[in-house]
């Protein structure tokens, strides 16, 4: 009887070590895999900069003003940008030529 307690007493301590092992393994995985993932949230937030800035510059590049009461024009004088859709500026120059440009 004591001969099979020894045996499942090393068995025990055999099984211990390998679990403690393989928690050390999976710390590591669990580790590497939040490492991945902070990498991935600096890349995606680097990403979301980059198209908000892109995105800023298209609109501050197409900005429109109407005229003000001080510019001294009529109020019906056409501006010399009308937005025709969302990516279509028309421009007006002081020849009457109107030219199109689509974005």
């Amino acid at each position: 009887l004591n001969a099979r307690i020894n045996v499942l007493h090393e068995k025990l301590k055999a099984e211990e070590y390998k679990n403690e092992a393989n928690g050390i393994a999976s710390q590591e995985k669990v580790a590497k895999l939040e490492a991945q993932i902070r990498e991935g949230q600096k890349e995606r937030r680097r990403m979301h900069n980059v198209i908000q800035e892109l995105r800023g510059n298209v609109r501050v590049f197409a900005r429109i003003r109407p005229y003000l009461p001080g510019d001294g024009v009529d109020d019906d004088t056409e501006p010399f940008v009308v937005p025709k859709s969302e990516t279509t500026l028309r421009l007006i120059d002081e020849n009457s030529v109107k030219e199109k440009y689509n974005f």
